[in-house]
């Protein structure tokens, strides 16, 4: 087996395979948090509040959290 090196590879050449299922993640808070804050109501109040970001290497930048509610 040899590597190829990426530039001998053109877009239509390259396959995504899948390596572990999909990661669901909770958004959380401490009660001490909300002494004083409102609780968010809907996923946009998160932005007045103070939250830990996730950065991976694949994006670039942080990531922008995906909410759903029953599957959507």
């Amino acid at each position: 087996m040899r590597a190829i090196p990426p530039e001998c590879l053109s877009a239509k050449e390259m396959i995504a395979v899948r390596i572990a299922p999909d990661m669901h993640m909770t958004v959380v808070a401490s009660p001490p948090y909300f002494e004083g804050r409102s609780k968010p109501a809907v996923p946009r109040d998160q932005v007045e509040h103070t939250c830990i970001n996730l950065r991976l290497p694949t994006h670039g930048g942080l990531y922008a959290w995906e909410f759903e509610k029953e599957g959507e």
